[in-house]
C-alpha cells in the first residue's frame, strides 16, 4: 500500500512539469495515450499495459530538477547547457528508483532517447531495451514532432508524420514498432491526440506564449544549431498563423552578414559559420520572447518582430553586437499592412533590403526606399567610394567602369536573381572577353571594370556592344544595366 502510495505522489509531482515548462504542456500526458494505444495493437494487456502507462508519464521527471534558465531559454543551448539538460535522465532514474517494480521505470526515465542503432545519450543497442523502452522511445519521438517547439519544425499531416517516422525507421526507432506506429497513425487513433497538441499550442499563442521557429530535428530535446535553413513556405505559414493569433502586426526583417564570403575567405568557412551561429544566438537575446527567428540561406537571417517605439534601439543594440563580433550586418524591413501577406512583405523586406545596399546603409525601412533614394546614390558617389575601394596603383594608367545592374520595378524583384545576374555577368562574360581585363565585385549589385591600354571610347564601345547583345541573348527582362566610365 506504501509503495502504491509513494507511485502515486510521483505522478502527481510529474504533473507539475507543465508549469515548469509551458512549451511542452501535456507532452507527458500524451506520450502515455501513444504508447497505450500501440501497446493494444501490439498485444500489450493488463498490467503489462498500465505499467507502460506509467512509464509514459514518468518518464520526463527528471526535468523538474533542470535549472528554468535553461529549461526555458530562448534561445539554442550551449554545450554546456545541453550537458545539464541531458542530466534529467540521471536526475529521474534516481527519483524513481526506490519505486515498487522500479527497473522498468527507471529504464523509462534514463532510456527514452536511446536510439535503435545505438546513437542514443547512453549508446545501448535495441537488443538491450525491452519492447516498453522501444515503444516509448519513439511516442516520445512522435509527440515532439507534431508539437510545437522552440528549434524544431512541426510536422502537421498524416503523411509527412509516417515520412518522419520511416525516415527513422531501422536508425532512430525500432522497425516493428515504427510499422505500428504508423498503421495506427493512418487508421486514425491517434487523431485526438494531434488535434489536443494544436489547440494547446493555440491556446499558448493567445495568452502571449510565442515562440523561437529556428529549425528542426527528429530527436526530441536536442539542441539545434543555426546550420540548417529554414524553407520560407514552412516560415510563411508560421508567421501567419501567428498574425492570425495575436493582438499586433509586426515588421518582417532580412538580416544579411554582408561580409560572409571575405569571413570564408580569409577564415575558412567553418569560422564564418560559427560567426553567423553567434551573431543568431545573440539576436535571440536582444529579441528576447517576441518574435520569430530562422536562418533562411546561407548568409541571412529572416526575423519577425513586434513594430513598436524600441523598434530602432534593439536594432542599434544589434548592430553594436555585430560589430563585437566583427560581422557586418545589413538590414531591410518590411512594415506589415493589414492585410497579411507573407509574400508580399517578404517582396517588401528584400527591396528594402537591396536598397540598404546600393545606398551603403546598414538599415533601410521599405517606406523609405523612394523617399531617400535620389540623394544617397550617383556617379559621385560611386567615385569617391571606388577611390576609397581600390588602391591607386591599381589606377594609373588604366580605364575604370562602373557597372551596375538594377531592377526595372522597385517595388518587386527576386533578390537571388538579381546576384545570380551579377555573379554570371562577371564570371562567365566579362572575364572571358580580354586578358587585360580585371573586374571587382563592387557592390550587391555593381562590378568595377578595370581594363589596360585603351582608351574610353574604346571601353564604351567594348561595353555597349558585348553586354547589352549578353543580356539580349539571355532574354533578361526583369533587370536593366547601366555603366559609366570613371
Amino acid at each position: 500500500m506504501e509503495k502504491k502510495s509513494s507511485l502515486e505522489v510521483i505522478e502527481a509531482i510529474a504533473s507539475l512539469l507543465d508549469a515548469k515548462n509551458t512549451e511542452t504542456e501535456g507532452h507527458s500526458k500524451r506520450v502515455a495515450l501513444i504508447v497505450v494505444i500501440m501497446g493494444k495493437q501490439m498485444g500489450m494487456k493488463g498490467k503489462d499495459l498500465e505499467q507502460l502507462e506509467r512509464m509514459a508519464r514518468l518518464h520526463d521527471i527528471g526535468k523538474l530538477g533542470i535549472p528554468d534558465n535553461i529549461l526555458n531559454k530562448p534561445s539554442m543551448l550551449t554545450e554546456e547547457e545541453f550537458t545539464i539538460m541531458k542530466s534529467h535522465t540521471v536526475i529521474g532514474a534516481d527519483i524513481l528508483t526506490n519505486l515498487n517494480n522500479s527497473k522498468l521505470y527507471v529504464m523509462a526515465a534514463k532510456f527514452h532517447h536511446e536510439r535503435y542503432d545505438g546513437k542514443g545519450y547512453y549508446g545501448m543497442y535495441c537488443e538491450e531495451l525491452p519492447l516498453s523502452i522501444r515503444i516509448l522511445a519513439l511516442a516520445d519521438a512522435l509527440d515532439a514532432m507534431t508539437s510545437y517547439r522552440r528549434y524544431q519544425r512541426n510536422v502537421d499531416t498524416k503523411e509527412a508524420i509516417a515520412g518522419e517516422l520511416l525516415k527513422g525507421r531501422g536508425t532512430q526507432f525500432d522497425p516493428v514498432v515504427t510499422d505500428v506506429a504508423i498503421s495506427c497513425l493512418r487508421d486514425g487513433r491517434f487523431d485526438a491526440i494531434l488535434q489536443e497538441a494544436k489547440d494547446i499550442h493555440e491556446k499558448q499563442m493567445r495568452m502571449g506564449d510565442r515562440m523561437h521557429y529556428v529549425g528542426w530535428s527528429l530527436d526530441s530535446y536536442t539542441p539545434k544549431c543555426w546550420s540548417r535553413f529554414v524553407p520560407l513556405e514552412y516560415m510563411a505559414k508560421q508567421i501567419t498563423e501567428y498574425e492570425r493569433l495575436s493582438s499586433f502586426h509586426g515588421i518582417l526583417g532580412i538580416m544579411e552578414m554582408d561580409n560572409f564570403d571575405d569571413l570564408i575567405a580569409n577564415e575558412g568557412h567553418r569560422a564564418a559559420d560559427l560567426k553567423l551561429f553567434s551573431f543568431c544566438d545573440r539576436v535571440c537575446e536582444i529579441l528576447n520572447s517576441s518574435e520569430i527567428i530562422s536562418r533562411v540561406s546561407e548568409n541571412r537571417i529572416l526575423v519577425y518582430m513586434e513594430n513598436n517605439h524600441k523598434l530602432k534601439l534593439r536594432y542599434q543594440e544589434i548592430q553594436k553586437m555585430a560589430d563585437i563580433l566583427g560581422v557586418s550586418i545589413v538590414a531591410g524591413l518590411a512594415v506589415n499592412e493589414k492585410k497579411w501577406n507573407f509574400k508580399a512583405a517578404l517582396d517588401r523586406a528584400r527591396c528594402a533590403l537591396y536598397h540598404a545596399k546600393l545606398c551603403n546603409l546598414k538599415l533601410y525601412m521599405e517606406e523609405n526606399v523612394k523617399k531617400d533614394l535620389p540623394k544617397d546614390i550617383g556617379l559621385e558617389a560611386d567615385r569617391k567610394l571606388i577611390e576609397r575601394e581600390i588602391p591607386l596603383s591599381e589606377r594609373v594608367g588604366k580605364t575604370l567602369a562602373l557597372i551596375t545592374i538594377t531592377p526595372i520595378r522597385n517595388d518587386v524583384f527576386d533578390m537571388e536573381r538579381m546576384d545570380e545576374v551579377v555573379y554570371t555577368l562577371e564570371d562567365n562574360f566579362i572575364r572571358k572577353l580580354d586578358d587585360t581585363i580585371r573586374t571587382k565585385r563592387f557592390s550587391s549589385n555593381q562590378i568595377v571594370l578595370v581594363k589596360e591600354t585603351m582608351n574610353k571610347e574604346d571601353v564604351e564601345e567594348l561595353l555597349e556592344w558585348n553586354i547589352s547583345e549578353y543580356f539580349r541573348l539571355s532574354q533578361i527582362t526583369e533587370f536593366e544595366i547601366q555603366w559609366e566610365i570613371l
